[in-house]
């Protein structure tokens, strides 16, 4: 039997971090509203900003705003429990647009540094499709066993595009109606509902 693999975003999924990437966008000179910016998460993040995207770096002005401010920002409620329960059973792995060394201190700073076989961010690809495309030849897991849980239509979209069927998460940056409009596997309320897929 194939063990399952289930792939994490991070923000907006494991962190609520909606306030803390807004506000550094905005203090660096991004003029975005939050409709505005909700709108750009509907494909590529890092392709809608174009020359003006993150440079893929801890020390870039913007994930150095990020990073400073996100260790105020806490987990998901039940988050933690559901991310451990899940790891007895199936194959944990992170698929973020963050820095992948800011991950690990958040992961470590709640205790979960020890449940994903990967953490792959920004600085490992800046796309999320080449990073599944990699996860896949590298042996690491079976497009038909893999699920991505998200919190947004254009992580859903890039999932899409590699036969990855996607769950989306109502508590993160989208909505569930924007969310729908990509067609997930499901859509789901609450961290512990995600134990039933």
């Amino acid at each position: 039997m194939i063990k399952k693999t289930i792939v994490f975003d991070f923000d907006g999924v494991i962190v609520d971090s909606f306030a803390v990437s807004f506000a550094s966008l905005t203090e660096l000179g991004f003029d975005l509203n939050r409709e505005q910016y909700l709108a750009r998460l509907e494909g590529s993040l890092y392709e809608s900003f174009g020359e003006r995207a993150p440079v893929i770096d801890e020390r870039d002005p913007f994930w150095a705003r990020y990073a400073s401010q996100l260790e105020a920002v806490c987990v998901f409620p039940d988050m933690i429990e559901t991310i451990n329960t899940l790891a007895e059973s199936s194959t944990l792995w992170i698929n973020s647009g963050a820095p992948t060394t800011i991950i690990h201190r958040q992961l470590e700073r709640f205790g979960l540094q020890d449940q994903f076989a990967g953490v792959w961010g920004c600085n490992t690809d800046a796309s999320k499709v080449r990073k599944f495309e990699r996860l896949f030849a590298e042996g690491h897991a079976d497009p038909a066993s893999t699920l991505f849980v998200t919190d947004t239509l254009g992580d859903i979209r890039e999932a899409s595009r590699v036969g990855v069927k996607t769950i989306g998460v109502s508590w993160g940056y989208h909505p569930a109606e924007t969310l729908r409009r990509g067609e997930p596997f499901a859509i789901v309320d609450q961290p512990s509902q995600l134990l039933l897929h």
